[in-house]
């Protein structure tokens, strides 16, 4: 996860809210997991922690059905993902430019 994310969710968690996060790196989501856990107000407040790529849409929809099942339905959806490739756009290899779109515009 990612700074503006990870804030976004700590802020939510130290207000006493169930939190689901999902990224993409398991090592960063684990991390982000336990600082978040650290911020818990209430025993009975529930965290989760899915590995998934926003840009991977069978595995987004899997993610947000195995919360859904655990959870039921949000009162809130935040989605902070994006990416950012330097160059200009008629000059970046075409997978990067769909790249940027799935994660930007459709994750």
């Amino acid at each position: 996860m990612q700074a503006h994310g990870l804030a976004l969710a700590g802020l939510l968690v130290a207000r006493g809210w169930n939190v689901t996060i999902i990224a993409r790196d398991e090592e960063r989501i684990a991390r982000a997991f336990d600082m978040l856990s650290d911020r818990r107000v209430a025993a009975q407040q529930r965290l989760m922690a899915v590995p998934a790529d926003v840009a991977d849409r069978p595995a987004i929809e899997a993610a947000i059905g195995y919360a859904l099942e655990r959870y039921g339905g949000p009162d809130l959806l935040i989605t902070s993902a994006g990416i950012c490739e330097p160059g200009r756009v008629e000059s970046l290899p075409v997978e990067v430019f769909e790249r940027t779109l799935q994660v930007n515009y459709l994750g």
